[in-house]
């Protein structure tokens, strides 16, 4: 019987953009979340946890100026860019070959690609993206993967059915790796 096992991972939250940068801050008993001023939506100041804009942008510039240095900074959504330089990550760390027809990436999402729910702010970006199956297969051709990205949205499970669904396709046999990658802004 085939096996499927966990083997590389990464988170990006409010708390930093590595799993280890993660465990780092928790040990020091730090927390993601911060008072932020009042504003549209809220008259007063609130308690959020949000990932910090600026170092997305940055790190996004720097991989893609190595990795993809024809695009344009303009041309992604946030959502793709944390969905980007996590997959980026893993892949890094695991070893697996993304290209390789026997590898499936899971998108994996409660909300979607809902930047482009306000269709004049990225006017760079193909507002079909915001369709769950069109956001997967960019995300797919963005890494050059060759099978059709199965996408997962079933509210609140839909991380764990994306784990348990990749583990039982390799279980069966039909994949040797599945990247499954999961997020929501």
């Amino acid at each position: 019987m085939i096996d499927a096992f966990v083997g590389a991972s990464n988170t990006i939250t409010s708390l930093g953009f590595s799993t280890a940068e993660h465990v780092r801050r928790i040990k020091a008993n730090q927390i993601g979340i911060s008072i932020y001023p009042g504003g549209n939506f809220y008259p007063t100041p609130v308690p959020l946890s949000l990932v910090d804009s600026r170092q997305l942008l940055d790190l996004f510039r720097e991989y893609l100026s190595k990795a993809k240095p024809d695009l344009q900074l303009d041309s992604f959504t946030r959502s793709e860019m944390l969905h980007i330089l996590s997959i980026s990550d893993v892949l890094k760390n695991s070893g697996v070959n993304i290209k390789d027809p026997r590898t499936l990436i899971i998108l994996s999402t409660l909300k979607g690609n809902m930047d482009l729910l306000e269709k004049d702010r990225l006017p760079a970006i193909e507002l079909d993206r915001v369709y769950l199956w069109k956001w997967g297969e960019f995300l797919g051709s963005f890494f050059n993967n060759s099978n059709k990205p199965l996408v997962v949205s079933s509210a609140c499970v839909s991380g764990l059915l994306a784990i348990l669904i990749g583990s039982r396709l390799i279980k069966a046999g039909t994949y040797d790796h599945v990247v499954a990658a999961g997020g929501d802004i």
